[in-house]
């Protein structure tokens, strides 16, 4: 950019003087940015790609090619990749590309849609709610039956509980909102993630607390089952958010309509694929 340092620290502290506020902060190894940095800078880069993305479709006016979605790897396995063949069968010529990170991660610039999770506000991206988070107990069949039965809540203090390591409060909620008090988890294995945690739950390591929207496919199917149909409301829910734009392509459009409609129709409800045709 043939700018030196010290002119980027000027510009730096010029930008700190006209916000009000300091952008970084000195620690034993160098800087790191202040919280009001970090919103200041997801702001500024969602209007950075909004205007990276409008000007390469001014430049290519190009309204088709594959579709390019972005979401995290949990929400790509357990709830997309399942209802994506219904899109298939409605639009087969649309190529379709999935990328997958962690929620956390910044946005690739050339996505056409992401599904994120959080509270938002996401401006200056269109968002539709998606679904929200809850949590309900989970175990094979085949556990239940050795192991079972399970009758109350308190019940599953017995069992081996499977903990994923990023939510660890996910039992005590679960357990006090059922109505168990004063409890003592002895028998506790902590996995890395929430797909961990349904695989061994699926492998009758244990009961595993998992987010009911993501279970319905294994529940469908068998694979897992709920020993208590309760279930918590967590704080947060997802979102597809797209870039804004005076007018969409044509695959957004239809992406859009098919995954809200997907997302207010529950699996267990839903009609077979093969009468989507008609």
């Amino acid at each position: 950019m043939n700018v030196t340092p010290g002119a980027i620290s000027r510009q730096v502290k010029a930008l700190e003087d006209y916000l009000g506020f300091p952008l970084f902060v000195r620690v034993h190894n160098g800087i790191e940015p202040t919280p009001e940095a970090k919103a200041y800078y997801e702001s500024m880069r969602a209007a950075f790609l909004l205007i990276e993305k409008s000007t390469k479709e001014l430049l290519s006016q190009k309204r088709d090619g594959p579709l390019n979605v972005w979401c995290s790897r949990l929400f790509m396995r357990q709830w997309l990749v399942p209802r994506l063949t219904i899109f298939q069968e409605l639009h087969p010529a649309q190529e379709v590309r999935l990328a997958g990170g962690r929620s956390d991660e910044p946005l690739p610039s050339d996505i056409d849609l992401a599904i994120r999770f959080g509270t938002g506000p996401w401006d200056p991206w269109e968002s539709h709610y998606l679904m929200g988070n809850s949590i309900v107990p989970v175990c094979s069949p085949e556990y239940l039956e050795a192991h079972g039965p399970i009758q109350t809540p308190a019940d599953l203090l017995k069992h081996p509980l499977l903990f994923t390591a990023t939510r660890m409060d996910d039992w005590d909620m679960w357990l006090r909102s059922a109505g168990v008090e004063d409890f003592t988890i002895s028998r506790k294995i902590t996995l890395q993630g929430d797909g961990l945690a349904y695989r061994a739950a699926v492998e009758g390591l244990g009961v595993a607390i998992g987010r009911r929207e993501f279970l319905e496919p294994d529940v469908k199917s068998g694979r897992l089952v709920t020993p208590f149909e309760h279930s918590v409301r967590l704080e947060g829910a997802f979102y597809l958010i797209y870039p804004t734009a005076v007018r969409y392509p044509r695959k957004v459009i239809e992406f859009r309509n098919w995954l809200l409609k997907e997302a207010n129709e529950p699996w267990h409800h839903r009609p077979a694929t093969k009468t989507l045709k008609s």
